[in-house]
């Protein structure tokens, strides 16, 4: 299962294909993930609890030594981030991102 989670994207015009492809992408692997795997504590006011970051190599070269997002630098274009929403230790779901020309998609 695929939503889109971040406030700045809006999905007008759904594309199933484009959904489809980039579920399995997030899902194939080759992804880095952030904090060696570990699970973050979800943050109010999320809704979401507990979660793990994974990122492309192309969102991930952009990480600082730390596995922070550098101030005043954004993610470049082919970046994408799957966070994997748990739910009793398991995935429950999946909120994949993708960053095209200058604005998000989401998924």
């Amino acid at each position: 299962m695929v939503i889109m989670i971040f406030g700045a994207c809006e999905k007008h015009n759904p594309d199933t294909d484009a959904d489809d492809a980039l579920y399995s992408e997030a899902k194939a692997g080759g992804f880095v993930y952030c904090q060696s795997g570990n699970i973050l504590p979800g943050v109010i006011p999320s809704p979401h609890g507990e979660f793990r970051l994974r990122f492309n190599s192309v969102a991930f070269a952009a990480l600082d030594s730390t596995g922070e997002l550098p101030v005043g630098i954004s993610f470049p274009i082919g970046s994408v981030i799957v966070k994997e929403i748990l739910n009793g230790g398991s995935i429950g779901l999946y909120a994949v991102m993708e960053k095209r020309s200058n604005q998000w998609k989401c998924r």
